[in-house]
């Protein structure tokens, strides 16, 4: 090769490298933008959850805490004899031998308040 021809060839070069470096720096913006358009998008998600959690869980206690608060008095029902245990409609309940768990107690309540039937039981037993 003639010395002109390398000559060509390296400005050939020099101009695709510095379309190539063009490019890189392009991706670069791009990429740092999007980086920063993420941590944008998740402090748009997140402190709105953290902000309601701290302002509206007061506002939801007392509006929930009054809808049912029955139900959860019903429990004293439920844990006041356990030896005799019934269920609204007067069927014996079947006790572990170790007995139930407050827990279980508690779930067991639920369950039947999500029975229109039982629900209208207790209804008619608690809120006299």
């Amino acid at each position: 090769m003639t010395p002109e021809e390398l000559e060509k060839i390296v400005k050939a070069n020099q101009l695709s490298l510095g379309r190539i470096e063009i490019q890189v720096e392009k991706i670069r913006h791009k990429l740092l933008w999007s980086q920063i358009g993420g941590i944008i998008k998740i402090f748009l998600i997140i402190v709105p959850i953290i902000i309601g959690i701290f302002y509206l869980t007061p506002m939801l206690e007392k509006t929930l805490g009054g809808s049912f608060g029955s139900i959860f008095k019903g429990l004293q029902v439920y844990t006041g004899n356990l030896d005799s245990l019934a269920d609204p409609t007067g069927n014996a309940i079947n006790l572990p031998a170790g007995g139930y768990s407050q827990s279980d107690l508690a779930n067991r309540l639920l369950q039947d308040f999500c029975n229109p039937e039982l629900r209208d039981i207790y209804e008619k037993n608690l809120c006299k």
